[in-house]
């Protein structure tokens, strides 16, 4: 292992442990003993002291409860990670978002389209993923064995949020790398040489762990600041997988379910968006670390006035934002540097030292709308789909949109998503990809772009700890 990624798993290592200073000791040991690895693939991870660890832990329901706590803190404890950042600055690079404005920096490859199976920040995304599958099925199993000890409602509630976060780091895993193992339980011996699953099948368990958490999860959320996915939350990202599987009814039903259900609703002014309280926001990740808010506006916003941001919001994007959206004036910030111009994504509007006004808002009621816009549109059904993107352009100070018909109207949700959802998530580099128009766009945007970069390479150190996996075509 480099030095890079071995220091960044130490670090990551003495954050966690520090944090869970303040939980039950009990749970320090539970994820320390998981985390100590997180320098090593996590199939090797041997449990021998586990079992009695997780049959402590999971006899009642306050440790119970903080062992999914311990998970949503190991997520957030790291900045630029798999499920704190990353996912809003890596795949935005890869596409037509974001450049750097220092070439020499070490995401420059993400940008250039030209990863390396040895890139050590593609190591850690693919390490992070699996640590935290890892936790979350040890949680599932603890919570299965655990009999009466917990109480039903607070089980399935846990096993509920369980299978939604299963879910949703294989729905990262899947779009980033591919075909990738499904591993599904904390057997190391079997894990350690399981070969890439197919992305069907990958997706067919994503389908199913979410259609379990809507079954287990309440509409209610357990906490004020919806900081734990709800059956809500479980719906929305269900709505979205059935849209990348291109099953149009079922991504509009649940899209719908959620617009319909008046549990949310859309904030007048773009600027409260990412705003702590905001009525749009279906889920979103806290902070846990002193005067931080997200890894996204600590990220973006420079430093100060006479310091260049670090990525740039390329001319492509700033360009494709019609008159009068007032999207690009909020969400948009710049920097005049030596009569040069930098834009740069202001979404989140903290960057540190601060009290904690911004969360990382991972679902949102914007997004089911054009979910659900999309869907219709593929059903042949344009005047529901033209209702549902004009409340997005509407909200963005945008006239109804002019597109009438099937291939119009996509086109337009394509544009819609491009400007509503950019540096968020992923979007944009997924979208382009599912809807086959990566090659097509990337093409003319990037020199050098190959059909084979769609997918980003498995990390070397994976493939020689495990023959079984075989690398993506074009590395």
């Amino acid at each position: 292992m480099n030095t890079f990624a071995y220091r960044d798993s130490i670090n990551f290592i003495r954050r966690i442990f520090y944090g869970l200073l303040r939980q039950p000791f009990l749970i320090a040991i539970i994820l320390i003993l998981n985390l100590a690895t997180a320098c090593k693939k996590f199939v090797e991870i041997p449990p021998p002291k586990d079992k009695v660890v997780t049959a402590t832990v999971f006899k009642a329901d306050a440790t119970a409860i903080s062992a999914i706590n311990g998970l949503y803190a190991q997520i957030m404890s790291g900045n630029m990670t798999l499920l704190n950042g990353a996912m809003s600055l890596y795949p935005g690079l890869s596409a037509d978002a974001i450049y750097n404005t220092n070439t020499g920096s070490n995401t420059q490859p993400f940008a250039k389209n030209s990863i390396l199976p040895d890139n050590a920040i593609n190591a850690n995304l693919w390490a992070r993923g699996y640590a935290y599958i890892y936790q979350i099925n040890a949680i599932m199993e603890g919570l299965s064995n655990s009999g009466d000890a917990i109480s039903l409602a607070t089980k399935n509630q846990l096993l509920g949020e369980a299978c939604f976060m299963r879910a949703f780091c294989y729905f990262y895993l899947t779009n980033l790398y591919g075909d990738v193992p499904l591993e599904l339980a904390i057997n190391y011996k079997s894990n350690e040489k399981m070969p890439r699953t197919p992305q069907a099948k990958v997706y067919g368990q994503i389908i199913s762990d979410l259609q379990n958490a809507t079954k287990l999860l309440t509409t209610d959320y357990v906490t004020g600041d919806r900081a734990r996915p709800n059956k809500w939350a479980a719906i929305a990202l269900l709505a979205r997988v059935y849209l990348y599987q291109q099953q149009w009814s079922k991504a509009d039903s649940a899209a719908t379910a959620i617009i319909m259900s008046g549990a949310y609703s859309l904030e007048n002014n773009p600027q409260s968006v990412f705003l702590k309280g905001s009525s749009e926001t279906i889920w979103q990740l806290i902070p846990v670390s002193p005067g931080f808010n997200t890894a996204e506006g600590y990220t973006f916003i420079p430093y100060s006035s006479s310091v260049i941001p670090r990525y740039s919001l390329s001319t492509h994007l700033l360009a494709s934002f019609e008159p009068g959206d007032i999207r690009k004036e909020d969400w948009i910030d710049s920097s005049e540097i030596n009569y040069q111009i930098y834009y740069y994504p202001y979404k989140y509007k903290v960057a540190l030292n601060s009290d904690v006004t911004e969360c990382n808002v991972v679902l949102r009621l914007a997004e089911q709308y054009l979910i659900a816009a999309e869907a219709k549109a593929n059903e042949g059904d344009i005047l529901g789909a033209e209702n549902n993107l004009n409340v997005i352009r509407n909200r963005a100070g945008l006239k109804d949109t002019p597109a009438n018909d099937k291939a119009s109207l996509l086109s337009a949700i394509e544009q819609e998503r491009r400007v509503e959802l950019f540096c968020e998530w992923g979007h944009r580099w997924f979208d382009l990809r599912r809807t086959n128009r990566l090659n097509q766009v990337m093409s003319v945007e990037k020199t050098g772009w190959n059909s084979t970069d769609a997918l980003y390479p498995i990390p070397e150190a994976e493939i020689q700890s495990n023959p079984a996996l075989i690398q993506n075509a074009g590395y």
